[in-house]
């Protein structure tokens, strides 16, 4: 992406350099990028699941009432959060596209929480933070069921 802003820079010095009239639009541009690379840095394994852990209430609500009830077996069954450990890292990847259309609103709030964004920004990601996500969490989810499973089971056991 770097190269893109200096190949822009370029583009506008020389456009300069024979006359043309090229508004400076140098902050704008930085300023996008700033959100961006901030976006970026929230799909890292550690910080999204730490925004996963901010929405295990609401995961857990949305989860099938089987599952919830599977899942309160952790806190009154001595040993289930050591089962439940290897079992979590496997289940999550399959779990996780039916649960994600029912916490995005959620996410979403979370995420303007941690990434401040201008008004014409924040109204686009109903409609790109799904897509995104539904091309992402395959390929991160098994780097973030390690990390989000402990945590997992320490929210069913504390609640």
């Amino acid at each position: 992406m770097k190269s893109c802003f200096w190949d822009s820079l370029l583009g506008a010095v020389l456009a300069r350099s024979l006359g043309y009239d090229i508004p400076d639009t140098t902050n704008d541009a930085l300023e996008a990028w700033a959100i961006f690379e901030k976006m970026i840095f929230l799909l890292r394994p550690e910080d999204m699941t730490e925004l996963m852990v901010e929405l295990l209430p609401e995961m857990m609500a949305a989860m099938p009432l089987y599952l919830r009830a599977m899942m309160k077996l952790v806190k009154y069954v001595p040993g289930m959060g050591a089962v439940m450990k290897p079992i979590m890292p496997k289940m999550m990847p399959l779990l996780m596209p039916s649960l994600m259309h029912k916490v995005m609103p959620d996410m979403l709030e979370a995420v303007g929480r941690r990434i401040q964004m201008p008004d014409y920004m924040k109204e686009q990601m109903p409609d790109l933070m799904p897509k995104a996500m539904e091309n992402l969490m395959p390929n991160m989810m098994p780097m973030i069921a390690p990390l989000l499973t402990p945590k997992m089971i320490e929210y069913i056991k504390a609640n």
